[in-house]
């Protein structure tokens, strides 16, 4: 395992894009997509502000944004991915938030 990641895997629970992890200083978050997203990649549950979203290995910036929430219920990050960002084999979504990462664990409606 490298250095930068810590030894947890699926970091945020629910992710339908697929597995997860965190750097050591839990301040980024990576997604790992094996799929054709359609149109975006939703991401619940977490309560950070999301500073940079960025495709991995290609440094490309990702449209965002954030929808809903309130009181201490986050809103959903939508991440649109297009065609041309995508890799073939799997593409990481790199996520540098505004602190270490902070998840929304209670339960709500699907």
């Amino acid at each position: 395992m490298r250095p930068w990641f810590t030894d947890s895997l699926s970091v945020v629970k629910r992710t339908p894009a697929g597995p997860s992890t965190l750097s050591a200083d839990r301040r980024t978050l990576y997604l790992f997509l094996f799929d054709r997203p359609n149109e975006y990649v939703v991401l619940r549950g977490v309560r950070n502000v999301v500073r940079l979203a960025r495709v991995l290995g290609t440094g490309t910036d990702i449209r965002r944004e954030r929808v809903g929430g309130l009181g201490e219920v986050p809103g959903w990050e939508y991440l649109y991915v297009t065609d041309d960002r995508l890799d073939p084999l799997c593409t990481v979504i790199a996520l540098e938030l505004d602190g270490e990462l902070d998840l929304y664990r209670e339960h709500t409606r699907d």
